[in-house]
């Protein structure tokens, strides 16, 4: 079972509106997937799962969500929304926070166990498939749509690193996993 995430974060800042574009696009994919019984992840900010099922978790995992989301599905179990069960995230402030958090998360699911999973509901490819009309629906304001754009280009920036990081370079996790000072 897993959880919605909110942002707590202002919607009035670019950084806190890219938050709430990428937790209703979330959300959005949640809702859908649950609905049509497909494979869903669980939200790293909160889910719960039956002990024994949750397998080890690689030293390594840059994303213990999505290896834990991809375990559960391999052994022939369903994680279903929640959306009622409802946690409230601070985002980060900065942009250099901001790709320390999402390439580390991101990160994972380029890791060869996530990713030669049969089972999958994230990747750039899905996320500009799915996402983008999404986004784009979601600015109110010329000042919204702008950033919209700039989160775009932000997204591909992400990917681009986590391509050269996690694929190439193979940094370890010790390496990627950064504290997020403002999130805290």
């Amino acid at each position: 079972m897993t959880g919605r995430p909110f942002s707590s974060s202002p919607r009035s800042t670019k950084l806190g509106y890219w938050s709430h574009v990428l937790v209703e696009g979330a959300h959005q994919t949640r809702l859908a997937r649950d609905t049509t019984d497909e494979f869903l992840l669980c939200s790293g900010y909160l889910f719960a799962a039956r002990r024994q099922l949750i397998p080890p978790i690689p030293e390594d995992a840059l994303a213990e969500d999505a290896v834990i989301s991809h375990r559960i599905a391999e052994q022939g179990y369903q994680i279903r929304y929640a959306p009622e069960a409802a946690v409230f995230v601070k985002y980060p402030t900065t942009y250099a926070d901001w790709l320390r958090q999402k390439v580390r998360s991101a990160g994972g699911y380029a890791q060869d166990y996530v990713r030669n999973s049969p089972y999958s509901m994230r990747s750039a490819r899905l996320e500009a498939q799915q996402g983008t009309a999404l986004a784009l629906k979601f600015a109110r304001s010329p000042k919204e749509l702008w950033w919209t754009l700039l989160l775009f280009a932000a997204r591909l920036h992400l990917w681009a690193l986590v391509f050269w990081q996690v694929r190439v370079k193979k940094r370890p996790l010790t390496t990627l996993w950064q504290r997020v000072e403002t999130t805290k």
